[in-house]
């Protein structure tokens, strides 16, 4: 049997599911580029020359696509340019607002940092 891959999911709901929300997490992201999908095809349930048989591609070995994924990578493409827009013009406004705020402070002492963006590379968060 095929491993279940990086992040193991239930079943091929779930895949899409996490999917989505690996997506979502960059588009929301202000500091992230780019995204992508890791293997377009399964890997042969053989294995790779180094025993690696993940489940982590778009399609099986037999070039047959998975509908929930499939699904979700239209539903992604169908939101992607308009959740990126907005996520930006939320990221330039918090932005802004940082600038303002940190220009109002005190010079003495260490202005606090903001908070970093975190992506989930596990949409179940921890549930096992």
């Amino acid at each position: 049997m095929a491993a279940p891959g990086l992040a193991p999911a239930l079943d091929q709901k779930e895949r899409g599911e996490c999917y989505l929300a690996f997506v979502r997490d960059c588009l929301d992201g202000p500091r992230w580029v780019g995204a992508h999908w890791f293997q377009y095809q399964d890997q042969a349930l053989t294995g790779r020359p180094d025993g690696e048989n993940y489940q982590c591609g778009l399609v099986t070995v037999c070039d047959v696509p998975y509908p929930e994924m499939v699904r979700a990578a239209r539903d992604i493409a169908g939101e992607m340019y308009r959740r990126r827009r907005a996520g930006r013009a939320t990221a330039v406004a918090a932005t802004r607002s940082d600038l303002r705020a940190r220009a109002l402070q005190p010079t003495r002492g260490a202005a606090k940092q903001p908070a970093k963006a975190k992506a989930s590379l596990d949409c179940r968060k921890n549930e096992m």
